[in-house]
């Protein structure tokens, strides 16, 4: 809120049991807003609070501001000071300002600067140092502007204190690693960045809804582990059924799937992560036409077990078996059904145990990666054998239909709208098949009729957060931010860390130039490296749009290291790591980054066929990496066959953005003439991931052609 708090100390300070920080007594903020606040008694020992009436001297004196002493106004930054002197006195033990009454520790903070954290204590990092002195800035206007800056900052040191720790890098560093002192401090630093934002929002702990679930995925059991497909569509299945319950908060697929079986999960801290009460988990064995699925639903925070069942079925009786899942979940946690929601729950989708599983299997293929064209032509085969073998199959259609989305969106969309043709008819009001079509009509250009589309699905299923998050993406693409961020919020509201809907809401703050915001945005755990490497994206961009370029290298740099040793390309994100290299102006390691990334990604494009449809996004990248080295001939080829490959004309969703890798491509080779008039007439135009002028002033990627008058031009336009 705007309440300046006017008093901030550790006694106003007060770690909960279960780790929440509070900050109290808003006695002197509730005063100092009254226009005829009176006089406040002293408190205990050796500090005095002087009060008096608004505009006067108010807070503790050695806590205090300058302005606040001299009676001047105040704002947030009195409190940004009083933070500093907290951290002060939690890293040296003392106060920095002293007297031995108050008005000559008032004298002491308005015209002495205080001592350095290493005359009281060894070896403190610089970084700490600097940190400190910043927030101890007696112009308020040089401190950090707000608490999320400070808490970056404090972030940061922490990360860099915690690997040090861990690497023992530098022998000064180590020694002052291995002192008591180090350890308290790190702990001081991580205790008082994770307050921070408690601190600065002050606004109560919404409780998580005790009708709040998450299904975790299933183990499969089976002997033959082709039989996994089973195990993931009876998961997707009752998570579908689920989401039909209005009176249900159920987590996304999406966000659930990092969680898989097989790994050890902590279900009370997975349960905090995805903001939830209770955690589905089970297994399921198929041997020949017999399945076993057992199924406990716990509540996380007690461990205890809310409902524990196992069922015996053959595969025709597991067409329903979801749909009794689902209502024994849902009347568990004592979740009401509307009788339309009943009926939708109890819907059973086909008669055909064949096709059911073939059905399956397209979903397992599905789920797959859609670019890689052998997983999607699998998974259109086992559709088409379901609807073969049930003509009335629906959801089996709407699956049918999105694997054509998929395939024809990279070939020929002729294909994929007479299947679609063939889904819609008889079923308008069918959700998974307005969902595809809203894909395809997108993919094609056709906007508001989309965004008709993604409406109406979530109309139909208001809790289908990845409708919610295409719609947001589409309106992003139409340059409707406040739209697309009122959307992603309603995302937000009930499933919090949903990583779709954070990624896509920190893509629409950049767009609008709103950097503060992103950084509010950080203190979400969704956004937590250690999650998902949605972490290290979102961090590192923000880091590069600040220029605090070694903050971005060593969070690139971790990524690469992350993917790297989950065996999975990081060639993608060698790309801005190099870009801030060279910002930093570390050329030889640019140079070692680029080149380690052209290797990669070349070997990404013989797996994947280089002349493919699906490459071109990948000939983009290793274009704008051999700008990167400077060797324009390859790169300006490589972007070029990637446009011809996706030209904007047939492709209006994904054609713009290769164009606008080939305005990088010029720009990292300093070649304005040929850049700035592609980046002028993708200003004007709709697409996904548009590019706007608060994104050419942030980012570092146009640094070699900011300079010319003609860029700064299309960058000064105010609106998004």
């Amino acid at each position: 809120g705007g309440i300046v708090h006017r008093d901030i100390k550790p006694e106003n300070i007060m770690i909960r049991p279960d780790g929440y920080v509070k900050v109290l007594d808003f006695g002197v903020a509730k005063l100092a807003e009254s226009a005829f606040a009176g006089a406040t008694a002293d408190r205990q020992g050796p500090k005095t609070l002087i009060g008096t009436i608004l505009g006067s001297v108010l807070g503790t004196v050695r806590y205090m501001s300058p302005e606040q002493a001299r009676g001047a106004h105040i704002d947030k930054s009195t409190d940004i000071w009083s933070l500093g002197v907290v951290l002060y006195e939690m890293v040296t033990g003392h106060a920095p300002f002293s007297g031995d009454t108050p008005q000559e520790v008032m004298s002491s903070i308005l015209e002495k600067e205080p001592p350095p954290l290493t005359r009281a204590v060894a070896h403190v990092p610089a970084e700490l140092q600097q940190i400190v002195s910043k927030a101890l800035r007696k112009d308020p206007a040089q401190r950090y502007h707000s608490a999320h800056e400070l808490l970056q900052a404090l972030k940061d040191l922490r990360r860099k204190l915690e690997a040090q720790l861990e690497r023992a890098a530098a022998p000064l560093l180590l020694r002052w690693a291995r002192s008591p002192t180090t350890l308290v401090l790190v702990l001081t630093i991580a205790a008082l960045a994770l307050a921070l934002p408690f601190y600065w929002h002050r606004s109560p702990v919404s409780s998580i809804p005790s009708k709040s679930i998450a299904v975790l995925p299933l183990e499969n059991l089976s002997k033959d582990e082709e039989n996994a497909y089973f195990a993931n569509g009876i998961q997707d299945e009752l998570l579908s059924n689920l989401a039909k319950i209005k009176d249900l908060k159920v987590i996304s697929r999406t966000s659930v799937m990092q969680y898989k079986s097989g790994i050890t999960r902590d279900l009370k801290e997975i349960a905090q992560h995805l903001g939830v009460s209770n955690v589905v988990e089970g297994s399921v064995r198929r041997s020949g036409n017999r399945i076993r699925v057992s199924v406990q639903l716990i509540d996380a925070q007690t461990d205890h077990h809310l409902w524990v069942q196992d069922y015996d079925r053959t595969v025709a009786d597991s067409i329903t078996l979801q749909d009794e899942l689902a209502r024994e979940i849902a009347g568990a946690l004592g979740a009401k059904l509307s009788p339309q929601e009943k009926a939708r729950v109890e819907a059973k989708p086909t008669n055909n145990p064949a096709a059911y599983d073939a059905y399956l299997r397209g979903r397992a293929f599905a789920a797959g990666s859609p670019s890689d064209k052998a997983t999607v032509e699998n998974a259109i085969r086992s559709y088409q054998e379901a609807v073969k073998l049930d003509p009335g199959f629906a959801l089996a259609w709407a699956r049918l239909s999105l694997g054509y989305y998929r395939y024809y969106g990279q070939l020929d969309f002729t294909g994929g709208l007479e299947e679609f043709q063939q889904a819609e008819k008889g079923l308008p009001n069918n959700v998974d098949i307005t969902n595809a079509i809203a894909f395809i009509q997108r993919r094609v250009g056709h906007w508001e009729e989309a965004i008709d589309r993604f409406r109406r699905v979530v109309e139909l299923d208001p809790r289908n957060t990845n409708a919610y998050n295409s719609l947001a993406q589409t309106y992003s693409a139409l340059r409707r931010f406040p739209e697309a961020l009122a959307t992603l919020d309603r995302v937000l509201a009930w499933e919090p860390t949903n990583a779709d809907a954070l990624g896509e809401k920190a893509r629409a703050l950049w767009a609008t130039g709103d950097l503060q915001a992103v950084e509010a945005l950080l203190a979400n755990p969704g956004i937590e490296p250690r999650v998902s490497g949605l972490g290290f994206s979102v961090r590192g961009v923000q880091a590069s749009f600040q220029h605090r370029y070694a903050t971005a290298i060593e969070i690139f740099s971790s990524a690469v290291a992350t993917e790297t040793t989950r065996g999975e390309p990081s060639g993608a994100l060698k790309l801005p790591l190099g870009v801030i290299q060279l910002r930093a102006g570390d050329v030889a390691a640019a140079r070692a980054t680029f080149q380690s990334a052209v290797q990669e990604i070349q070997r990404e494009l013989e797996k994947i066929g280089p002349d493919s449809n699906p490459a071109a996004g990948t000939h983009a990248t290793l274009g704008w990496v051999y700008a990167g080295l400077g060797e324009a001939a390859s790169a300006i080829a490589e972007g070029q066959k990637a446009m011809a490959m996706w030209p904007t004309s047939k492709y209006p969703w994904n054609g713009p953005a290769i164009e606008e890798v080939m305005a990088g491509i010029y720009a990292l080779l300093g070649d304005a003439d040929h850049a700035i008039p592609i980046l002028k007439r993708l200003l004007q135009t709709t697409y996904g991931g548009a590019i706007t002028p608060a994104l050419l002033r942030l980012d570092p990627m146009w640094d070699q052609i900011r300079n010319d008058p003609r860029f700064q031009e299309l960058a000064a336009v105010k609106k998004p």
